[in-house]
């Protein structure tokens, strides 16, 4: 009887010994740190022009960075066209990008 119940401390003293601290939870990121840090990651490709996404068509070739290839033209969000302030697309392209002109 002694043995059994020296055998079990020993083995309850050996796992205890060996058994890992409980794992603290990690704390999420403030919301600061986590868009500074999805920006230095990812660069915005939304804020080049000349990088055509969306199209109406099949086009599926893309290149690297995920631009559709050889299509010429720029692209305009409704946040940009919203920026603008003006409350109709012929008033706002002209001011997004001068090379657009209205005809009178």
């Amino acid at each position: 009887m002694r043995n059994a119940l020296l055998m079990t401390a020993l083995m309850l003293g050996f796992s205890l010994a060996h058994a890992e601290a409980p794992a603290e939870p990690e704390l999420a990121p403030e919301p600061d740190t986590l868009a500074s840090k999805t920006a230095e990651t990812k660069p915005d490709l939304r804020a080049e022009r000349h990088c055509i996404r969306d199209t109406g068509t099949r086009m599926k070739a893309r290149d690297k960075d995920g631009c559709v290839a050889n299509a010429p033209g720029r692209s305009y969000g409704h946040d940009d066209i919203e920026r603008t302030g003006q409350t109709d697309i012929a008033r706002a392209l002209p001011l997004l990008d001068p090379s657009i002109s209205r005809g009178n």
